[in-house]
């Protein structure tokens, strides 16, 4: 169970991190860029409490092993979080967090107006915004979930 706390915490550095660039660095450099380093720090938070999720499970046996997809990981997590009471509402910040990063990589326009950061397409038929205070919900989403990943005994 060791490895379980040890991914916990590890989710709690990449959380500080984004929490720190988000309240505390952005409003001092408004700096738009930073957004998607605080967005990667939440993305690689949620997958380490999903990883800790899921190996909590497969220590105490209640799931298989689970391939390294992510949509197969979201569907035991979605039965592991039903079994604890947790929000399925993670599920979708995780999703979305996944989909602007993937984006961003994908993206070969990308350009800030009116304090948000513009990702398109190729050909401009998606267009995702991200701005700071969409961060900020995803910041508390984000602490709530590791929050409740810790109560699981």
């Amino acid at each position: 169970m060791e490895q379980f706390h040890q991914m916990i915490q590890e989710a709690n550095k990449y959380f500080t991190i984004a929490d720190h660039l988000a309240y505390v660095t952005y409003p001092v450099v408004k700096e738009i860029k930073l957004t998607l380093t605080i967005a990667q720090n939440l993305y690689n938070a949620m997958t380490k409490v999903i990883d800790a999720i899921i190996l909590y499970e497969r220590f105490y046996k209640r799931i298989s092993p689970v391939p390294d997809e992510f949509e197969t990981k979201l569907d035991v997590l979605r039965n592991c979080l039903r079994r604890y009471n947790i929000n399925q509402d993670y599920i979708r910040t995780y999703r979305e967090l996944k989909m602007i990063l993937k984006s961003h990589t994908n993206s070969p326009v990308e350009f800030v107006k009116n304090n948000k950061l513009i990702i398109c397409s190729d050909s401009y038929t998606e267009i995702n915004t991200l701005d700071i205070e969409r961060l900020k919900k995803y910041v508390i989403d984000v602490r709530n979930f590791i929050e409740e990943t810790r109560k699981i005994r």
